[in-house]
């Protein structure tokens, strides 16, 4: 299996714009959550490829993943999604050719992994919180 070492903040103020985006983009969904899940699926995934996985990696650190617990599998109460770990979802984003733009299949790691993010409201959370303190707490990540 190979060797996936995450990208680690502080992120650069590029890579915290572009998360934040994604973030707004969320917070304008109105669909249920695996609409909103699917969205925001799409929204990663035509990130450009430079800079996509350290994106993934920023939100997953905004909402409370440390690097530590990438190889944990997320998991979310009441069930309807098979738990993934965030390691196995950003080896996924890593091989393009399984998340070309914005075809990711609704039962791979990635997809999964985002859902769980949905589900356990991380997202919702950081819709509502103020854009300046999330932008400082990508670039002052450690």
């Amino acid at each position: 299996m190979p060797v996936v070492k995450p990208p680690e903040g502080p992120f650069t103020a590029a890579i915290a714009d572009r998360t934040l985006e994604v973030i707004r983009q969320f917070g304008r969904f109105r669909g249920g959550p695996d609409a909103a899940a699917a969205s925001l699926c799409m929204a990663i995934t035509t990130t450009p490829f430079e800079e996509r996985e350290t994106v993934f990696a920023a939100l997953l650190t905004l909402c409370g993943v440390s690097t530590e617990q990438w190889t944990t599998p997320l998991s979310v109460p009441g069930g309807g999604v098979i738990a993934s770990t965030p390691r196995d979802a950003m080896l996924m984003l890593i091989d393009r050719e399984r998340t070309y733009l914005s075809n990711v299949p609704a039962h791979s790691a990635f997809a999964r992994v985002v859902r769980a993010l949905v589900r356990r409201g991380d997202l919702a959370r950081l819709v509502v919180t103020p854009r300046d303190r999330l932008y400082s707490a990508l670039v002052t990540a450690t």
